[in-house]
């Protein structure tokens, strides 16, 4: 396990074992003063305390919570990327070819926790599709075809974008990556009679992406004292 995520997880270890136990606040030990303990909230994402948790509240320890978490993140994140392949109309030899390099790295990779990257890849697939989706709803090629629910759509998925930064502050490089997604196709492909509102409405709610963030930044403030 990485030394700099170790004292969260240590957090979700204490959050099913003790009643005292916090999310993403571990109770250590106080260095002036080691008969007494400190819960101090952690100023990182909350990402590697979450990870741990379904296997440990189903009774599992944790470092085989842990091991399963990551097999099923690049599970799941693996067929995201198989997915986008086949939407990409990628050849079906290059489709295993890639299954079969993605699936051999699973094993390995749960030997070692060191960050959050696994649920980042876990993440960025399915919001990739989803990104394309949105870029669909407004070039009209998918069955969406109201303009608000295009909107609120796009709300939700701005949002999502920027619940990454829970997991690691990384992750908003990869939201500002997929939001500008939809902005582009618009900007690109569509028609200059429909661009103009369109890309309005999407500009206008584009500050919802930095919701999350703000909410994580306010919430360290808060907990940290």
């Amino acid at each position: 396990m990485g030394e700099d995520i170790s004292a969260q997880v240590l957090s979700s270890l204490q959050f099913v074992d003790y009643e005292f136990g916090k999310i993403n606040a571990p109770r250590l030990s106080n260095p002036s003063n080691l008969f007494e303990n400190d819960q101090i909230w952690s100023l990182r994402p909350p990402g590697p305390c979450i990870l741990p948790l379904p296997g440990m509240i189903l009774g599992l320890s944790l470092g085989e919570s842990i091991r399963w978490a990551i097999f099923a993140c690049g599970i799941l994140g693996g067929i995201g990327w198989i997915k986008i392949a086949k939407d990409l109309s990628v050849a079906k030899e290059g489709i295993l070819i890639s299954a079969f390099v993605a699936g051999i790295a699973i094993g390995p990779s749960t030997i070692f926790f060191g960050t959050a990257n696994i649920l980042l890849y876990l993440f960025t697939p399915w919001l990739l599709l989803w990104s394309l989706r949105i870029s669909g709803n407004y070039l009209d090629t998918t069955h969406c075809k109201n303009f608000y629910l295009k909107t609120i759509e796009s709300l939700f998925f701005l949002i999502s974008l920027g619940c990454l930064s829970w997991i690691k502050l990384s992750g908003m490089v990869i939201a500002i990556t997929l939001a500008t997604i939809p902005f582009l196709n618009v900007l690109i492909f569509l028609k200059k009679s429909d661009r103009t509102k369109a890309l309005f409405s999407f500009s206008m709610i584009s500050i919802s992406l930095f919701i999350p963030f703000m909410i994580l930044e306010k919430t360290n403030i808060i907990l940290s004292g």
